[in-house]
């Protein structure tokens, strides 16, 4: 690392995918299960043993720079499109909360959360 931030690296790369996952699923365009599953069987399966540059540098003939001449600009639309950032609702979070508690979800049963009963 060349300097510190805050909330250091780790937190702000999650912090910029949980703000667009909550963004999504309060706008009704995704469940939680589905961001889940996006993250878990997609990008994360990549991410687990290879990080952002690396993947777009190898998921274009050409490296980063043919990655970036060809969706750089999509990006940088999904950016302007998210520049009044929202603070989590209660709303979204309490229904994320209920859907996340149903014994099985479409990705698989879990787990009660330590401290919880079964009903």
């Amino acid at each position: 690392m060349k300097g510190e931030v805050e909330g250091f690296i780790l937190n702000r790369l999650q912090g910029a995918l949980l703000n667009e996952a909550w963004a999504l699923y309060e706008a009704g365009l995704a469940s939680a299960a589905d961001i889940d599953r996006t993250v878990s069987q997609g990008l994360g399966l990549r991410w687990a043993f290879m990080g952002p540059f690396e993947t777009i540098d190898l998921n274009a003939p050409g490296g980063i720079a043919d990655y970036s001449a060809r969706l750089a600009p999509l990006y940088h639309s999904i950016a302007l499109s998210r520049r009044d950032p929202q603070p989590w609702s209660a709303g979204a979070i309490k229904a994320a909360e209920a859907e996340l508690r149903q014994p099985c979800r479409p990705t698989g049963c879990r787990r009660a959360p330590t401290g919880a009963t079964a009903g």
